[in-house]
């Protein structure tokens, strides 16, 4: 378990380099919030909701350097894991943020493998992912339908 952790923690950190190197490749000027509406209506998950800028104190653009904007959504059921975020930070400034996201991913893959009264979203955790798109750090825990969908959405939106 710990080694498959590791693992993951390594592959999401050479994904992470290698995507912020292509910066100039995608928008800058799409909001969080609309980004994180138009991909939850493709991934058709209306038992999501977007959590209120007060509930994320952790993630305020007064605690984060360099925030621009951010939305974060949630399943509505706590039987369900679905989550994802979307940050959108100062050009080149993703990199201060990156490794507080991969800590955050870990830490929730843990707890949700720790509790496990959620055997039928595991592969959510299995799906969990972080990526980078220029000046945005994105994550996310859904199925693998929806995540090739989510990322496939945010590629084609930011894509210039």
């Amino acid at each position: 378990m710990i080694k498959r952790i590791g693992l993951i923690t390594i592959i999401v950190m050479i994904v992470l380099s290698s995507c912020s190197m292509n910066m100039n490749e995608y928008a800058s000027d799409v909001e969080a919030t609309e980004l994180g509406r138009l991909v939850n209506e493709i991934i058709d998950d209306d038992a999501m909701y977007m959590l209120d800028d007060d509930v994320i104190l952790k993630y305020s653009d007064k605690s984060i350097p360099y925030l621009v904007d951010y939305c974060i959504f949630r399943a509505k059921e706590s039987k369900n894991i679905n989550e994802f975020g979307i940050f959108r930070f100062e050009d080149g400034k993703t990199h201060e943020f990156e490794k507080l996201i991969i800590e955050y991913v870990g830490n929730l893959q843990k707890s949700y493998r720790a509790m496990n009264y959620f055997p039928s979203e595991e592969e959510k955790i299995d799906f969990a992912r972080i990526k980078v798109y220029g000046n945005y750090v994105v994550y996310s825990f859904l199925n693998e339908e929806d995540t090739d969908k989510f990322y496939s959405t945010l590629e084609e939106i930011l894509k210039k």
